[in-house]
Formats: C-alpha cells, sequence, structure tokens
C-alpha cells in the first residue's frame, strides 16, 4: 500500500490544447464547436498527513463538493480564444463549478495556488498514487473531458499517463503560473 507523506495522493493532471476551433462529433448526432484554447486539469486526494492539508480545504469542498470522493479536488483551468475576433477567456472550475474571480473567492484560489505550488514541489517519490486508483470511477469521472477534447486519444492511455508523477508535477505548477497570472492581474485591475 502506498502512503502520502504529504497530505496528498492520487494526483493526476492531464491537458489539452487545441491550436484551432474544431468540429467534434457528440452523442446523438450533434457536433461541438470547440474553440481554440487549452483546458488543464488536477485531480487530488486530500490527508492531513504530516498538516492539516484536508482541515483546510474542508470548507471549499464543503461548498464545491467531490460528488466521488469528498476529500479530493478537482482543479481546472480553461482558456478559450475566439479566432475571428481575438477574444480571450478564461475560467476556473472547482469539482465541476465554474468558480469566479472575485474578492470573495480570493483566498480560496490563494490556497489552491499554495497547494499547487507544493505539489511541483514535491520529492517525486512521495507524490503517490494506488494502483486500483487509476482505474477507478473516480479518476474516469476526474478525465472525463478529455474524451471530448482529444476523442481521438485511448481514455484509459490518458488516465495512465495523467497519474504520472511527470504530468502531476508539470500540471501542477502550470496551474500555479497560470494562477499566478490571473491572480496578479485582478488584483493590478481592480
Amino acid at each position: 500500500m502506498n502512503i502520502s507523506f504529504h497530505g496528498v495522493k492520487n494526483t493526476g493532471s492531464y491537458h489539452y490544447t487545441r491550436k484551432s476551433t474544431e468540429m467534434v462529433p457528440a452523442a446523438g448526432g450533434y457536433v461541438l464547436i470547440l474553440p481554440k484554447g487549452r483546458h488543464t486539469n488536477i485531480h487530488v486526494e486530500l490527508n492531513n498527513k504530516n498538516g492539516n492539508d484536508l482541515d483546510e480545504f474542508r470548507p471549499i469542498l464543503e461548498k464545491y463538493p467531490n460528488y466521488h470522493n469528498r476529500t479530493a479536488l478537482n482543479f481546472a483551468y480553461d482558456y478559450f480564444e475566439d479566432e475571428k475576433s481575438g477574444k480571450k477567456q478564461s475560467f476556473f472550475i472547482i469539482n465541476n463549478q465554474q468558480i469566479a474571480l472575485n474578492d470573495e473567492n480570493l483566498p480560496v484560489l490563494n490556497k489552491i495556488y499554495k497547494l499547487m505550488k507544493k505539489i511541483a514541489g514535491m520529492d517525486k517519490e512521495e507524490l503517490k498514487v494506488e494502483n486500483s486508483y487509476v482505474t477507478s470511477p473516480e479518476a474516469k469521472a476526474a478525465f472525463q473531458a478529455y474524451k471530448i477534447y482529444c476523442p481521438e486519444k485511448e481514455f484509459d492511455h490518458i488516465l495512465d499517463i495523467a497519474h504520472s508523477r511527470y504530468y502531476a508535477q508539470t500540471g501542477a505548477d502550470y496551474l500555479a503560473r497560470k494562477l499566478e497570472e490571473e491572480l496578479t492581474n485582478f488584483v493590478v485591475n481592480v
């Protein structure tokens, strides 16, 4: 059994960059129009081993519950660009709920920023994933969006590489940089 010594376990991250607008077939004969942009998410199970990560995040997890695991955080950053107008949009999502960038949510996003920095800097040997987790319904739900964003890739392969230490840490690093950038822009422009 793998143990987490730093308050996190079963961490995975993945991203998909769309270089131009694409039409993707969807269920029922519909077609989704996906804009140019990038979708990045990280899924992490929190606990109180060697700290109190779970206790610190409990209010966030109660406000934005994860329906598969009440101790897990699924955080996503979406960036889209309209190729015709050049208009850019970005969104933060916590456990499938969009979160606005405003004064009320600054403490929430700041906590997530600190968690991302922590994961990005963890010793690779202490970032553990339980074998049974990678094929669990929870992991599949956390990365379900990639069935739409990149339907040409085998989903089981996405789950495997998303849970590699490299993807978990580079995803956390990217999300920390995006959070820092967006939070700084918000504070400077308010």
